[in-house]
């Protein structure tokens, strides 16, 4: 069986290693996820995750790589059973 694993911190400098921040999850399980700066702003969002956030802020929010530092995520997983998990956290990332 297969656990939650959230990583706290990921480097994405297109170096091919920890360039995505990866959400591990039981098989089949549906995540959507919020990243916000400290502001409070969102800087990416996801209904149907699939562990590609490169670091890059959404297109309306000019786009380009978000500055290193500390971004807060609410992540929501669907698992097949019908149950829903949410998790709150932090995340730094570093280039």
């Amino acid at each position: 069986k297969v656990d939650y694993f959230i990583p706290d911190g990921f480097s994405p400098n297109r170096d091919g290693i920890n360039d995505y921040f990866v959400v591990i999850r039981p098989f089949q399980a549906i995540v959507s996820i919020e990243v916000f700066n400290r502001w409070g702003n969102v800087v990416y969002k996801n209904s149907n995750y699939n562990n590609d956030w490169d670091g890059r802020a959404m297109p309306q929010n000019g786009s380009g790589d978000v500055p290193v530092g500390t971004y807060f995520y609410i992540i929501t997983s669907k698992e097949n059973s019908g149950k829903v998990k949410q998790f709150k956290g932090s995340i730094t990332l570093k280039r």
